[in-house]
Parts: structure tokens; C-alpha cells; sequence
């Protein structure tokens, strides 16, 4: 699932949210997006999965539009606002995300991974009955349960408390291999860090900037880089919220 995006420019109620961006993702790649809030990250999501339409340039995932891979149901995109079906308990969500794909539910798998996200004990729960974060976990445990050719990401970790995040990252980006593409919207420098095989950075008036960070790990956590992780991180820190574009 290699990405393309040439010139792609999108402006919303006249205001240009960027333009003439230029992205190469090659197949079974990691990319974090960073950037401001504002910049365009959840926007860039929603362009490559279809729900939005390019007014300038173009966008090729495996050689087809984000339009055509929707279609074939090898695209899926979470949001920072999961939308969970509220008459349906957490097991129920499951059953009903794989029927809607034309797949068959597996109750083991399905306990196994509501076990890894830590809702082993609320399967039988309805959305109102979870906590925001739990619900957050509901929603990744659902695309862990069916993962697609592109996984598409929007702050999937927002929601969760600093150790639940965590540990889901963790078990996200171990098992991110069977999705052939896997892009992910953070404010996390460490988090792309340590988990991403390249990083672009979004800014306003300026072309998207690429990092790889592979060979500074690996890295522990933000008090144990090394030097040379350092230097990479205080860079990407300041390319992403300095105030001057130099």
C-alpha cells in the first residue's frame, strides 16, 4: 500500500489549510504527523481516507484514489470522536464492526484484544456506561480486531491516561504489521520517536519536512536519549513549534 500525495493543496471556507504538499509513504510504513493545532493533520487523514476530496492535486494508495480503496473496504480511519453504536455493549460493537465488513466474529480474538486494552471486565457494558478513555479503547480495539491495508489515525491515544497510553501504543505498534500502512495524527515527539519509521512535520506557509528516526533507538523514554536522539528530538521540537519557519 505505497501512498502518493503530489501538489495536493485544500482550503476550507477560503482559508488555505496547506498547499502544494508533496508525501511518499512507501508500503508497511509508520509515519507519525506532527504539527501545530491547526495545521492540517486531521484534514491530511480524512483526504487519504476518502472523506474529504482533493481541490488540487492527487492522492494514489496501492495506485488507486483514497475514493476506490474506501470502496473495497482496505481503508479505516479513527477518529478523535469514536463512534460507537450506543445500543450495543462493548462484545456487541465488535460482532457489528465485523458484519459490517463482510467478516466473521471471532469470539476469541475478540476476547483476547478487549483483554490487551484493558476491558476484559465491561464487555458486557454499553458505551454510556465506559469512561471517555474507555470508549477510546473500544474504538482501537476495533480496528485491532480488523485491521486494514491503510490504518489511518487521528490522535488515537488523546484520551487515555499517561500509562494506559502507554501500553497501547505499545501493543498498536507491535502488532501495526498487519496493516500494510499505518499513519497516525500525535503531538508526541517521544511517541513518534519511538515508534515511527518516518515522521513529516505540518507547518503553515512552509513544505512538509521528513524525519527518520530509526537509528536513534532504541529509546526508552524522554530522560533516557542519547545524544544523537536528543539532538534529533530538540530539533523536530523546534521545526514543529518555533515560531519562525527558518
Amino acid at each position: 500500500m505505497r501512498i502518493v500525495v503530489e501538489r495536493l493543496s485544500y482550503s476550507y471556507q477560503r482559508q488555505r489549510v496547506f498547499g502544494d504538499l508533496n508525501l511518499h509513504i512507501e508500503a508497511g510504513s509508520s509515519v507519525a504527523l506532527l504539527g501545530e493545532s491547526g495545521v492540517g493533520k486531521s484534514t491530511l487523514l480524512r483526504l487519504l481516507a476518502g472523506l474529504e476530496t482533493p481541490q488540487e492535486g492527487q492522492i494514489l494508495s496501492g495506485g488507486r484514489t483514497p475514493l476506490e480503496l474506501r470502496g473495497l473496504g482496505e481503508v479505516a480511519i479513527l477518529a478523535q470522536e469514536p463512534a460507537l453504536f450506543p445500543h450495543l455493549t462493548v462484545m456487541g460493537n465488535l460482532e457489528l464492526y465485523c458484519a459490517s465488513h463482510r467478516r466473521r466474529f471471532d469470539q476469541a480474538s475478540a476476547e483476547a484484544i478487549t483483554q490487551a486494552v484493558g476491558l476484559q471486565d465491561s464487555r458486557d457494558r454499553y458505551p454510556h456506561e465506559l469512561s471517555v478513555g474507555m470508549r477510546a479503547r473500544l474504538a482501537i480495539a476495533r480496528v485491532m480486531l480488523l485491521p486494514p491495508k491503510l490504518l489511518l489515525l487521528d490522535e488515537p491515544f488523546a484520551a487515555l491516561d499517561p500509562h494506559r497510553r502507554n501500553s497501547i501504543s505499545e501493543l498498536m505498534h507491535s502488532t501495526k504489521e498487519s496493516a500494510s500502512t499505518y499513519i497516525w495524527s500525535t503531538h508526541s515527539v517521544i511517541e513518534a520517536l519511538q515508534f515511527a519509521d518516518m515522521i513529516a512535520v505540518l507547518k503553515r506557509c512552509r513544505p512538509l519536512r521528513c524525519y527518520d528516526p530509526r537509528a536513534v533507538r532504541p529509546i526508552e523514554s524522554e530522560v533516557a536519549l542519547s545524544e544523537q536522539a536528543r539532538a534529533l528530538y530538540q530539533n523536530i521540537v523546534a521545526d514543529t513549534w518555533s515560531a519562525n519557519d527558518e
